[in-house]
């Protein structure tokens, strides 16, 4: 077995997507829904499958505290979110 770091995500999927190693694990949306139109997937040597788990999901969020005068103000809220 061998074990390639790369340090940049788009230029890991970019070495899978050339061939380059046979596993990726998706962490963006945006490739999961856009990023399978190549070659290799095409031909069928790459098989998209969602596997379930039992791990809870982590979320991000951004929580302000509109008692302070800078985001009593919708408009700063909306500009953040």
């Amino acid at each position: 077995m061998e074990v390639e770091f790369y340090r940049d995500s788009d230029v890991a999927f970019e070495a899978f997507k050339a061939g380059e190693f046979d596993i990726y694990i998706e962490h963006q949306a945006k490739n999961w829904a856009n990023g399978y139109n190549f070659p290799a997937m095409r031909r069928g040597d790459v098989i998209k499958a969602q596997i379930p788990h039992q791990i809870p999901t982590p979320s991000q969020g951004l929580f302000m505290n509109t008692r302070r005068p800078t985001f009593a103000d919708v408009k700063v809220r909306e500009a953040l979110g």
